[in-house]
């Protein structure tokens, strides 16, 4: 069960710049503009390397972080 939250939680990050991507661009404006997205434009559209590097460091730490948490939540913060 933990290992299916977890994989399912990354996905939803990881698929939804495909979606957005492909669909809309991230517009109108930017109301479908994503993580991933962001990162990806400032890497590509604007040449902004570091500061794309930077977004995606913080970004894995904030789904490392949801994910510790997830577990601890369904695990009851019981030791395995």
């Amino acid at each position: 069960m933990q290992l299916v939250l977890g994989i399912n939680t990354v996905t939803a990050f990881a698929y939804m710049f495909t979606y957005v991507y492909v669909i809309t661009n991230g517009g109108p404006g930017f109301s479908t503009y994503s993580a991933e997205f962001f990162i990806y434009d400032k890497a590509f559209t604007f040449g902004q390397l570091g500061y794309a590097s930077a977004a995606g460091v913080i970004l894995t730490l904030i789904i490392a972080v949801l994910g510790y948490f997830q577990i601890r939540w369904i695990t009851g913060g019981q030791q395995q």
